[in-house]
């Protein structure tokens, strides 16, 4: 996975690397939020996956946006298939 801070593309997270490092990340953030007053109990109550599949989609918009040159179908039906 490259190491540049702007080299967050969405082909850098579809990649092995990039899938552990997304894991590695999300997973770190949950914890941290379970920490934090509110949202730790938020998150016992099983809300785990909710947040995951919040988080993963964030990334995913983060890496389409910063290789947003223009919007197309195909882009965005990428975007799409690299979360689910």
């Amino acid at each position: 996975m490259p190491t540049e801070v702007n080299a967050l593309t969405l082909a850098a997270v579809l990649t092995a690397a990039g899938a552990v490092g997304a894991a590695t990340l999300i997973t770190g953030i949950i914890s941290q939020l379970k920490r934090l007053p509110g949202w730790g109990a938020i998150l016992d109550r099983g809300n785990e996956p909710t947040a995951v599949l919040a988080l993963s989609a964030l990334l995913v918009v983060a890496a389409y946006v910063s290789t947003l040159g223009t919007v197309s179908a195909e882009g965005v039906f990428a975007a799409v298939v690299a979360w689910y």
